[in-house]
């Protein structure tokens, strides 16, 4: 607990959780809260942690002339990464050995979120499981990373 007290930014995050685990009759509110909790995290902390220390640390491995254009790179894109290129980011920087796997895994959560979304005709069952196993995973990698 008191890895949360520090992490403040989280808060939403875990209140989200926490509904998703809850909702034991119900997958498919347990999965939309799992889902989107698992969306508030990328996007909160690609922002906050993630993206800037993954642009800083290739930046740091660049030559000093190629500043200038990545800096301007980093510009133009700041606005136009997609909740599976900051997934990347994020568990290539906490779980490299399993971050693949795990895009895939979020990846067929996305698919799962999109056809509740666009067409939710002929969805059954919600892997509310699934997306509450990923986000704990991240969340409490995210919780003990060194700061």
């Amino acid at each position: 607990m008191n890895l949360l007290k520090r992490e403040v930014k989280v808060g939403k995050i875990v209140d989200l959780y926490l509904q998703s685990i809850g909702q034991k009759d119900d997958d498919f509110r347990a999965f939309l809260s799992g889902w989107t909790a698992m969306e508030i995290f990328v996007h909160s902390l690609f922002k906050q942690v993630y993206g800037p220390q993954w642009f800083k640390g290739l930046k740091e491995k660049l030559p000093a002339s190629a500043a200038p254009y990545f800096d301007r790179v980093q510009t133009v894109m700041s606005d136009k990464h997609r909740l599976m290129d900051k997934f990347v980011v994020i568990a290539t920087t906490l779980s490299p050995a399993t971050a693949q796997v795990d895009a895939a895994e979020l990846a067929s959560l996305k698919t799962v979120r999109d056809a509740i979304v666009h067409e939710l005709a002929g969805q059954q069952t919600f892997p509310a499981e699934r997306s509450q196993r990923l986000l704990r995973k991240y969340l409490a990698l995210h919780l003990k990373r060194d700061t």
